[in-house]
């Protein structure tokens, strides 16, 4: 009904209580979001970007809804200018950048293939993209499918990944954000015939009953991915969510369904930051060298079972 909407949900029936919504022209949808804090007032904002295919100037493609003590703003900030001196502009997905409360990182799948990094300022109620930085790979520029990004934890270190799906192989790449976002490992995996990423919801997972940690990866096929990094290079495994229904890829409009796999698979809380990045990492354990971009076969992925070891009762 609207293109982005902030329900609140009762724990003891299926009422949901709408207390914020926002249409966009022309029946328009929004790609991805994600909810921090931007101005550091102590209130968090709603950033959002519209699944367009835009010409600069011609429509907003970046959207600012302003936190207060009631909620969201009514009327967005919003971003219709040039960008990367790009004359057309797709962004895909967004991710928060770990390590940084207030860092963002965005996506683009045409005309360029790449990442950005960026902080927001927001100034005489307008609002502008500054101290940005382009994360970009051989493998991920030299190919044709979606292109997504996600920040996220591994072996006691600070990334982000850029993975683009073709075929049944996933190419990604990974810049470490502890060495100035350097290229760090890149490679091309078996899908074992998953389909559809859902870039959207590609978010950091760090388990409180295990070491486990990564990004998660998922499918519209219901196939539940994570990829993680160790002193090997890069892991890629299937997980136990797969099959669970986590991450639906179609609204059935049972919004407590959703929220309850997913409070129970430990995906539902906000991802933790830390302002203090652990640079002490062991010599052992320092990673190699990227990998050249792989066109031989690769094995399907390892499965791994997150464990869950809560008592649900209360």
């Amino acid at each position: 009904t609207f293109s982005a909407i902030w329900v609140e949900i009762s724990s003891t029936d299926d009422m949901n209580d709408t207390l914020w919504t926002f249409q966009l022209p022309q029946g328009g949808t929004f790609a991805d979001g994600e909810i921090i804090d931007v101005n550091g007032d102590q209130h968090l904002d709603l950033v959002l970007i519209p699944n367009l295919f835009a010409a600069i100037g011609d429509q907003a493609w970046f959207y600012v809804f302003l936190g207060n003590e009631k909620g969201f703003s009514k009327q967005p900030l919003t971003i219709d200018g040039s960008i990367l001196e790009l004359t057309t502009i797709r962004p895909s997905n967004l991710a928060l950048v770990p390590g940084h409360s207030f860092k963002l990182a965005v996506s683009f799948g045409a005309p360029v293939r790449n990442g950005m990094i960026f902080d927001i300022k927001v100034a005489n109620e307008s609002i502008s993209l500054i101290n940005t930085r382009v994360l970009s790979a051989p493998i991920i520029s030299n190919g044709y499918g979606s292109v997504y990004i996600g920040g996220f934890t591994s072996n006691g270190g600070h990334y982000m990944a850029i993975v683009s799906p073709e075929g049944n192989k996933l190419k990604t790449a990974i810049f470490d954000i502890e060495k100035d976002y350097a290229l760090t490992q890149s490679k091309q995996m078996s899908l074992n015939n998953a389909k559809y990423l859902l870039g959207a919801d590609i978010q950091s997972f760090q388990s409180k009953d295990s070491n486990i940690d990564g990004l998660l990866i998922p499918f519209a096929s219901d196939d539940v991915f994570m990829l993680s990094l160790d002193v090997n290079g890069i892991k890629f495994s299937n997980t136990s969510l797969s099959g669970q229904g986590v991450f639906p890829s179609s609204d059935d409009g049972n919004l407590h369904s959703a929220i309850k796999s997913r409070q129970k698979a430990e995906i539902l809380e906000s991802q933790v930051f830390t302002n203090d990045y652990l640079q002490s990492r062991k010599e052992k354990e320092t990673l190699q060298p990227p990998y050249p971009v792989a066109v031989e076969k690769t094995p399907p992925p390892m499965p791994l079972k997150i464990k869950n070891k809560r008592d649900w009762t209360s």
